[in-house]
């Protein structure tokens, strides 16, 4: 079973790095990836939501201002292929949530 876990494990980071984006720390259960402006967490949140992928948000006070990030949780029922599917839906929720942002307040933040 542990073999499993950390082979879904690192499908998620592999695939979420391959995107771009910047899990932290070293390989375990708790995914944190870095979304750094809380707005653009926020938002891309409530997308994740909706698109059936469940991510904790952590956010000032618990991190510095501007470091807002996901707390991803990978259980050791997630097939790696299941962990790969859900890194192009985090990514497009990050990517149109920059988009609405900017059009909304006139600048996408970062």
């Amino acid at each position: 079973m542990a073999r499993r876990l950390f082979t879904a494990i690192h499908a998620l980071r592999d695939e979420l790095t391959s995107r771009g984006l910047t899990c932290m720390g070293e390989p375990s259960p708790i995914v944190p990836l870095l979304i750094g402006n809380e707005k653009l967490a926020r938002t891309a949140n409530r997308l994740l939501f909706d698109r059936g992928v469940l991510a904790f948000m952590v956010e000032f006070p618990v991190t510095p201002t501007g470091s807002s990030r996901f707390r991803l949780q990978v259980q050791a029922g997630h097939r790696p292929e299941e962990a790969r599917e859900a890194a192009p839906i985090i990514e497009g929720a990050i990517a149109d949530s920059r988009a609405y942002l900017s059009s909304a307040f006139g600048s996408a933040p970062r």
